[in-house]
């Protein structure tokens, strides 16, 4: 019975893979960067006191989301001091 259960959960992780592929995409294309959930400043401020190192990353990960699209050039060393 338990194989049943890992092979649902499998198949639900797999889904929701697809999912936040297809979602990443398509801010991509709309909005020209794409931002996690756990990365918006209202999850980070329940995480940490301290937030600049988060940040830095975060600011990052939006920046290496727009390469290979359109707004790679917009993006390009924007949160570079």
């Amino acid at each position: 019975m338990s194989s049943v259960f890992e092979n649902s959960a499998k198949a639900a992780a797999s889904f929701l893979f697809c999912g936040l592929d297809a979602i990443r995409d398509d801010a991509i294309d709309s909005l020209g960067y794409f931002l996690k959930p756990s990365e918006l400043f209202s999850s980070i401020v329940k995480r940490t006191d301290s937030i600049i190192e988060e940040l830095e990353t975060i600011l990052n990960n939006i920046e290496q989301s727009t390469m290979g699209s359109k707004s790679a050039d917009d993006f390009g060393n924007l949160f570079t001091p």
